[in-house]
């Protein structure tokens, strides 16, 4: 009998077609996070303008007053290669979620 396994995933949607890409990796650290981003752009074939992410470890360090993050190093350099602008959700702001 096979045994049930727990993964992390990473999921990309658009809202405008609900349409959304899933990536199931072992852990979710910045090296998987930023390898399964790489993928979403591969498989749609490029790179949207823009991309909504909650506030997950891998792309940011800290919250601070006035919607300001303290970014990791690895994410913003991986953002200015592939070129997109990125927003974060206001913490415990559920309602924003529906496409992260």
């Amino acid at each position: 009998m096979g045994k049930v396994v727990d993964l992390p995933f990473l999921v990309m949607s658009f809202p405008s077609s609900n349409a959304a890409y899933v990536q199931v990796f072992e852990s979710q650290n910045q090296e998987c996070f930023l390898e399964g981003l790489k993928r979403f752009f591969h498989h749609i074939g490029g790179v949207p303008c823009r991309i909504r992410f909650d506030n997950l470890t891998p792309a940011v360090k800290k919250i601070l007053p006035y919607s300001k993050r303290i970014l990791t190093e690895g994410f913003q350099q991986f953002a200015l290669h592939y070129g997109f602008t990125y927003e974060f959700c206001t913490p415990a702001s559920g309602n924003e979620k529906g496409h992260v």
